[in-house]
């Protein structure tokens, strides 16, 4: 668990990418109502 691999930094990138998505749908949703 010492070393960053390119599978590593690929899954972490996409985690970000899926909280980003749904934080932003959230606060999306929360201020316009659909």
């Amino acid at each position: 668990m010492g070393t960053h691999s390119t599978a590593d930094t690929v899954g972490l990138t996409a985690l970000g990418v899926v909280a980003a998505g749904v934080g932003g749908h959230a606060v999306a949703s929360a201020l316009k109502p659909t």
